[in-house]
Formats: structure tokens, sequence, C-alpha cells
């Protein structure tokens, strides 16, 4: 890739995209409605298929029961999730105002929202879509604590949750963290029966007394048949071999992360960076690097880490223009309502 490309993906970087599988609309409706396809291609879901819109109301929505939605008039049918187009649901102020502050970059506003809006909410399928977006708002806040007590407690309301790309998992290591880490971790480390749990305790658990027992789970969660589980516990386990992987093995890696689902990548990326920086290839690092920021904004801690990464590599190799473009970035980057 030309440096062309790098100022190009770099000036990207400033651009806030807030984007989730099942973000609510902003505007306020009569009733629930969902839109779903009633024929579906594996390879092309969209061709062919008869596209159907119900009102009513949505009874649940779970990772492995799909939606349960009872129709104006009708009998509660079941949906699964692939089918699903759109849906909506009535809401309170409280909920839309989190959903326009966590949009607009106000992430501690977001939090007091959605902690409001949860607080009054009665719907457990709405409280676990609040909570998701809680977790994701403590990440931009890099308060990893909170995070990680918010996604216990989804996936262990919904063991196969949809919304397992808001998991906070750690991609960086802070060794003064291990301790709180590993009391983070340890009650979920040995509960199969809640996979996305044990897949954010084994990774909290790498760094600490733990590891051995980490990392046997990591193996394990590595031949999930859910292919997201799979991919984040396989890409945890490069960490261990951050400071030994060659060339081939991190080619290898690069095969693995263009198979993952794309909200799954931007840990895995900031693995790709750290190991190609070591082996000298400057270009694909900043590559790595420089997706964070451009595809998850709202991962600021980590988005910020690839971008200092970046400066660092660039001021390294005298590619001076380069890394100036990137400070500005950083800094405006940096530059909001949030700590």
């Amino acid at each position: 890739m030309g440096r062309l490309f790098l100022r190009q993906l770099a000036v990207c970087c400033v651009i806030f995209i807030f984007s989730h599988f099942f973000a609510f609309s902003q505007n306020f409706v009569d009733s629930d409605y969902v839109v779903y396809r009633t024929e579906t291609s594996q390879d092309q879901p969209s061709v062919g298929a008869d596209v159907v819109r119900l009102e009513g109301e949505i009874v649940n929505l779970t990772g492995r029961g799909g939606m349960t939605f009872r129709p104006n008039g009708g009998r509660e049918t079941k949906i699964p999730l692939t089918k699903i187009v759109d849906f909506g649901t009535v809401k309170e102020t409280s909920q839309v105002n989190a959903e326009l502050a966590m949009q607009n970059g106000d992430f501690r506003g977001a939090v007091d929202g959605y902690l409001a809006a949860r607080k009054s909410e009665k719907r457990d399928w709405v409280k676990r879509q609040q909570t998701s977006m809680l977790v994701q708002a403590y990440v931009a806040l890099g308060e990893q604590d909170r995070a990680c007590r918010e996604f216990f407690t989804l996936a262990e309301s919904d063991p196969e949750t949809p919304y397992l790309a808001c998991i906070p998992l750690p991609w960086y290591v802070d060794l003064s963290q291990s301790l709180a880490y590993q009391k983070l971790g340890e009650p979920w480390l040995n509960r199969p029966e809640y996979p996305a749990c044990q897949l954010l305790s084994a990774g909290l658990s790498l760094t600490t007394d733990n590891r051995a027992r980490a990392a046997e789970v990591l193996r394990v969660l590595a031949k999930s048949d859910n292919p997201s589980i799979a991919a984040l516990a396989t890409a945890q386990l490069w960490r261990l071999r951050l400071a030994e992987a060659n060339a081939s093995e991190a080619l290898g890696w690069e095969k693995q992360l263009d198979a993952m689902p794309e909200d799954l990548r931007s840990g895995p990326h900031f693995l790709l960076g750290e190991v190609f920086a070591r082996l000298g290839q400057t270009d694909n690092a900043l590559i790595h690097w420089l997706h964070v920021p451009l595809d998850t904004p709202d991962m600021r801690p980590l988005a910020r880490l690839c971008l200092q990464r970046a400066i660092e590599t660039l001021d390294k190799n005298r590619r001076t223009a380069e890394a100036e473009t990137l400070r500005l970035e950083l800094q405006r980057f940096s530059d909001d309502k949030n700590p």
C-alpha cells in the first residue's frame, strides 16, 4: 500500500461511525414492528426473497430463539435472527436520548441515559439491548471493569447473545491490571454453559495466575460451533505468540482475520499490527493499526493506542509528514466531551 492510501486512511480515522446490528431506530413509533425475509439463500440472502413487515409486539429476542413476535390480531410467530432486516419498538424519551448521546460521542451521557432507561424498562429483551450499549459506552470511556461486569450480566441472561461484538476482551497487556482481571474472570472461567462469559473470562485471565487454564479454555472455545466465539478465542490465543510469531505465522493469522465477521476484527487487527511491526513490516503494521480507529472509533482506548503505535513507528522510520498527519488526527480523536 502506498503512502497516499495511508494518508487517506488516517483522515478517515476521525469519522465517528456508530453501528450496531440491533441498534434501534431513533424515531418514536406507535407499535413494535419487524421487517423480515420469508425465504433466504445462504449465499445470496437478498436474491428472490419476499420481505414482510408486521406490526404488533416484540415478545422476546434471544440469540438462540430469535425473535418472538405477536402481530396485531394474530398468533405469536418465531423469526430467526438471520431473516430479520429491520425492527423497532416503542420506547421512552430516556432511551432516545441515550441513543443520541451515543451517536454524538457523549459516552458519559449515554451511560446515564441507558442506566435510567434500563431502570424503568420492564421488557427483558430491551434491557439486554440497553446493557449491550452500556458495555460499548464503558469501553469508550476506558472503564474496563464496569464494561466486563455489564457484559457478564448480559451473557448470563442470554448465553448465546447476539450482542457478542460488544464483548470487552483485552487485546493489549496491562500487567498492573492483572489482579483486577483475575478477580473479574475467575467466577466464569469454568462455566462452559456460558460460552461468551467463559471467553471473556479466559481473555482476562491470560496475564494472571490462571493463564494456563485460560489458554486451555481458549483452545476449546476455538473449536466452538459458534463461528464468532471460535474466531475471537483463536485471536486471543495469538496473544501468547506475539513475541515469537514469524512472518509465515502472521500471514496465516491474516487469512484467519479475513474470514472473521467484520464487527469482530478490531482486536485482531491490533495484534497483527504488533506482530508486523516487530517483524519490520512497517506498512503492514500501519494498515492493521489504522483499521481500528477507522472501523470501530467507539473502541476509544484501543483506537487511541493504535494511532499512537502508528505515530511511533512512523517517527522511527523518519516518515515525519505522515506521523504529523496522524498526530493531528489523534488530537482531534481525543478532543471530545469524554475523558
